[in-house]
């Protein structure tokens, strides 16, 4: 193969690569980590390629003796390759970061949605009803188990414990 062809498919490959990774982070900004790892493995191995490409085509005859014409073309597909894999490590940093986000993003949400369930209980009930600190601290530790398995989507749990509410009115859950 001639060097020129070896240039642009290592660009093109690149290239590819590189779209994939910039759609990737873009999902991951909207949450949908699923689909970004599926265009993280198709652009890792985009990367692959080019680089085999890069390693038999261009280096391999290099090193066995072969004199390859140098040419600009040549030296924009190499950093073309260099830079997108730059930007994969860096992708995947970024999507790491969002997703950690997420979660914590999530937690706080729950968190604070369970306190002011909780406040709210301790505002309609009686405070002879409500006078046991461990009481008081299992019925908040029970909302956040609910918001956990809604949020989670376990449907046996979260029936379970949405009828023990219902049924005992969230005073006797034990």
């Amino acid at each position: 193969m001639n060097t020129e062809k070896v240039a642009f498919d290592i660009i093109s490959l690149a290239g590819d690569a590189k779209a994939e990774l910039q759609k990737a982070l873009k999902l991951a900004r909207e949450g949908k980590f699923g689909e970004t790892d599926a265009l993280l493995d198709k652009a890792s191995e985009q990367l692959q390629q080019a680089h085999k490409l890069q390693t038999q085509e261009l280096l391999t005859r290099e090193a066995n003796g072969e004199k390859l014409q140098f040419n600009v073309l040549i030296s924009h597909a190499q950093d073309y390759l260099m830079t997108t894999y730059t930007l994969k490590d860096v992708a995947v940093e970024i999507i790491s970061l969002y997703r950690l986000i997420k979660k914590i993003k999530f937690l706080s949400i729950e968190l604070l949605i369970a306190t002011a369930l909780f406040l709210y209980i301790l505002a309609q009930n009686s405070i002879k009803k409500f006078s046991s600190v461990l009481y008081n601290i299992n019925i908040f530790l029970h909302l956040i188990i609910i918001l956990k398995a809604i949020s989670m989507n376990y449907k046996a749990m979260r029936n379970v414990y949405a009828e023990n509410i219902i049924n005992y009115n969230i005073g006797n859950i034990y």
